[in-house]
């Protein structure tokens, strides 16, 4: 296959992709928003490159180019480009629908952001139609603290490397400082109040809204000293998210889904009037 980019493939080559009784597209959505040093779209790009790797390892196709899902608690920054949790529910409902007319059978949705109105969004899609749509994060399967073989030492900085290698051809949009010395962005901590409602509501199971006082609390972001050592890092998380991907049962988990919604085709039959 020429590339496994929905977005960069011919009409006919994805004909020819369902076709062949290919049916699984990997979803990666991000938001636009204050990152501290990073880009606005270092999220997008983060789960871009998630998404590829997932697409590429299971033979699926991988959607890019929704970057302006809901940001959370960012208003406060005006390079945040501002969407509700409603309208990303109705937004992926009217995607995800014209991907299942159009053949697939199976998505992957890849949030490179916290991705509330997910849950809601997977329930009702799945009632409505029968396709079960799968969260997935591709860093729960990397460890906790990747300091192996010159690894990025913080999340902020492999963030940054597993997003360059979706976004090698615009390299500077990331900062290079020859004579820069700490090579972090200033960041300040949260405000104790925002830590102390989460606690609090937290056991009665809900979320919190969280809203940040200063833009500098929603940090991150590495200054590179030179555009090789850049380089170098976007090697790093290239090679972390396919080892991630490798270690994860992207296989078994299309298996289940197949089965699943196999089985909730079943029910509706033996059940007329059901909503699936």
């Amino acid at each position: 296959m020429r590339t496994h980019i929905y977005n960069k493939m011919t009409a006919q080559e994805i004909e020819e992709y369902l076709a062949s009784g290919k049916d699984t597209i990997v979803i990666a959505a991000g938001p636009t928003e204050i990152h501290g040093e990073s880009p606005v779209d270092i999220e997008n790009a983060f789960a871009q490159m998630n998404a590829l790797a997932i697409a590429e390892q299971v033979d699926a196709l991988a959607l890019i180019n929704l970057p302006y899902i809901y940001p959370g608690g960012t208003a406060i920054g005006r390079s945040t480009v501002w969407t509700t949790e409603l309208q990303n529910y109705d937004y992926a409902f009217h995607i995800c629908k014209s991907l299942v007319d159009q053949g697939f059978k199976k998505i992957l949705i890849v949030p490179g952001h916290g991705a509330f109105w997910l849950p809601f969004f997977i329930r009702d899609f799945f009632e409505e139609t029968g396709i079960h749509p799968v969260e997935v994060h591709v860093r729960t399967q990397l460890p906790s603290d990747p300091e192996t073989e010159g690894s990025p030492a913080t999340m902020d900085k492999y963030l940054d490397a597993t997003a360059m290698t979706m976004i090698k051809q615009q390299h500077k949009n990331l900062r290079i400082d020859p004579n820069v010395t700490t090579q972090k962005g200033e960041v300040i901590a949260n405000d104790p109040r925002l830590r102390e409602f989460a606690d609090t509501v937290r056991p009665f199971g809900g979320v919190a809204a969280l809203a940040f006082m200063d833009r500098r609390q929603h940090g991150g972001g590495y200054i590179y000293k030179s555009e090789e050592e850049m380089r170098k890092y976007a090697e790093i998380g290239e090679k972390l998210v396919r080892e991630a991907v490798r270690k994860a049962d992207f296989e078994g988990l299309l298996q289940a889904l197949e089965d699943y919604q196999a089985y909730a085709a079943q029910l509706v039959k033996k059940n007329p009037g059901v909503r699936l």
